[in-house]
């Protein structure tokens, strides 16, 4: 087994087959978005990286990283949809929250 020491879940959660929720969000829906049954894992790395892992029922052994735009400020993941195809694929908020234009966050702050 691998020990991630900076690395904490929070929740994993089973996404049924053709589930029409949006995994980025509360349960809004979302069609045409994650259609396959996955496993919805999430956590935050270090002291404040949150991530949203999507792990695929049937995983064809590729990963592809998600970003998101601007400064993000939201866990964001634009290739989520690739779960559909087999891909495992995780998104982040860059360890912050906030606007997508405002990047004083990170100043004089290593980790962000």
């Amino acid at each position: 087994m691998i020990h991630f020491p900076d690395v904490k879940i929070t929740t994993a959660t089973a996404v049924a087959e053709g589930a029409r929720t949006d995994p980025a969000s509360t349960g809004a829906v979302v069609p045409n978005r994650v259609r396959a049954a996955h496993c919805r894992v999430e956590g935050t790395i270090g002291s404040e990286l949150r991530v949203r892992l999507l792990l695929p029922d049937v995983w064809n052994h590729k990963f592809l990283m998600g970003g998101g735009g601007g400064y993000v400020g939201t866990i964001d993941n634009q290739a989520q949809a690739a779960v559909n195809l087999g891909f495992a694929t995780v998104g982040t908020d860059t360890g912050h929250q906030g606007g997508v234009t405002d990047a004083s966050w990170a100043k004089d702050n290593l980790e962000r």
